[in-house]
């Protein structure tokens, strides 16, 4: 994806892991995509967090 990203484009990736029993663990999840991000380059990378049903959602932004 950061091969075909302009830069200065926005990279989302959203995640609503069914497999968590508890909304700590789909947090911990979140914490890992936002440090795979940071790692892979992106700037300005941040965890946004959407309580849903059965479980709730993970979105992590960074920036090329």
């Amino acid at each position: 994806m950061w091969r075909v990203l302009k830069s200065g484009g926005m990279i989302a990736i959203i995640l609503q892991p069914r497999w968590a029993r508890k909304e700590s663990e789909v947090k911990e999840i979140g914490a890992g995509l936002v440090a795979l991000l940071s790692k892979g380059g992106f700037q300005q990378v941040r965890l946004e967090f959407k309580p849903m049903k059965p479980i709730a959602s993970v979105c992590a932004l960074g920036i090329k």
